[in-house]
C-alpha cells in the first residue's frame, strides 16, 4: 500500500523544525541556526520510500501579534501551509516546560486548519534529550488537556532518537495515493533559493549579533564557465544600516571573507563542482516594511 500526504510542520521559533526535517530526509534542505526564525520561506522537504511519499511544509517560526511586514507575511505563509494538508505536526521545545507561546499558538493554529474535516494533528515532543523524563509526561498531561491530538511523540532531532517512530505514526495517517515527485527530489527549491539559504546560514553563524534579522540574500547569477570548469555565483547581502554593512564586511574584510569562504564550501560540497563566489553588501533602509522588497525576496 502506497501512500502520500502533505504534512505541515508548526512551531515556535527555535524549536528544532528545520533540524528534523533535514534528519527525517537525510540530506539537508533547509538551513539551520540557534537564532529564532531562520525559516523564511515555505520549504518542502520530500521523502520518498517504496511505501510512502512525505511532503514536509517547513513553515517559518510564528511570531504571533507580528509587527513588521517581513513577520506579517511570514505568520500568512504558514496560514496557507495548513490548507488541504493531510496532517499537521505541531513541535515544541519540551526541555523549556509548558510556555504560554506554545498554549497561544496552538489556539491560532485551532482556529485556522478547517473544523469540518480537521487533519490529524501529532504533538511532537522535540529536545527531550534534554529533559528528565519525570518531567515529561506532566508535559504530554497539559498537551493533552488542550487538545485532542491524534499522538504524542517524544523525540531528539539532533540526536535521531524517537524518528523512526515519528516515521511510523505519519505513515499510519498518510492516505493512500501515487507520489507527487520523483524519487530522487528531495526539495522544491531552486538553485538560487538554496544557494542564498547557505551564505545567509554563514552570515548567521559569522557575525553572531543580532544583524542577522535584517539580512536577506538575493543571488543575482548562476552560471558554468566551460572554460574554467566551474559554476560561478554572484550574490548581494542586503542589510538595513550602514553600521550592519560594517558587522558584515569586518576589519579588512575579514567577515565578508569568511562568510564567502564558508558558503563556497559548503555549495561545492552539495553541488560536487568548483565554485567562484561573488558577494557584495548593500543596504536598504527598512526592506523588512517594504512590501515590494518582501515579494522580491
Amino acid at each position: 500500500m502506497f501512500k502520500c500526504g502533505f504534512i505541515s510542520v508548526i512551531g515556535l521559533p527555535n524549536v528544532g523544525k528545520s533540524t528534523l526535517l533535514n534528519q527525517l530526509v537525510g540530506k539537508k534542505v533547509t538551513i539551520v541556526s540557534p537564532k529564532p526564525q531562520t525559516t523564511r520561506a515555505r520549504v518542502r522537504a520530500i521523502k520518498t520510500t517504496q511505501n510512502f511519499q512525505m511532503i514536509f511544509i517547513d513553515t517559518p517560526g510564528v511570531k504571533l501579534n507580528a509587527s513588521d511586514l517581513l513577520n506579517r507575511q511570514l505568520q500568512s505563509s504558514v496560514c496557507d501551509s495548513l490548507k488541504e494538508i493531510d496532517l499537521v505536526l505541531f513541535i515544541i521545545d519540551a526541555s523549556a516546560g509548558i510556555k504560554e507561546k506554545d498554549r497561544h499558538l496552538l489556539e491560532w493554529v485551532k482556529k485556522i486548519i478547517n473544523p469540518k474535516s480537521p487533519p490529524p494533528v501529532l504533538l511532537v515532543l522535540n529536545k527531550i534529550d534534554k529533559i528528565a523524563k519525570e518531567k515529561l509526561l506532566p508535559v504530554i498531561d497539559f498537551y493533552r488537556g488542550q487538545y485532542t491530538f491524534a499522538d504524542y511523540i517524544p523525540i531528539s532531532a539532533l540526536k535521531g532518537s524517537g524518528l523512526s517512530v515519528l516515521e511510523e505514526v505519519i505513515y499510519k495517517y498518510l492516505p493512500e495515493g501515487e507520489p507527487v515527485y520523483p524519487q530522487e527530489v528531495v526539495t522544491d527549491q531552486d538553485q538560487k533559493f538554496w544557494s542564498s539559504e547557505i551564505i545567509r546560514e554563514k552570515v548567521f553563524q559569522v557575525t553572531h549579533q543580532e544583524i542577522p534579522y535584517s539580512v536577506m540574500i538575493e543571488v543575482e547569477d548562476i552560471f558554468y564557465r566551460k572554460e574554467k570548469d566551474l559554476i560561478q555565483i554572484n550574490a548581494t547581502i542586503y542589510v538595513e544600516k550602514n553600521s550592519q554593512k560594517g558587522i558584515i564586511i569586518g576589519k579588512g574584510g575579514e567577515k565578508l571573507k569568511k562568510i564567502g569562504q564558508l558558503s563556497r564550501e559548503e555549495i561545492e560540497f552539495v553541488w560536487g563542482k568548483k565554485v567562484y563566489l561573488s558577494l557584495w553588501v548593500k543596504v536598504k533602509e527598512k526592506w523588512r516594511q517594504r512590501e515590494e522588497f518582501i515579494k522580491r525576496f
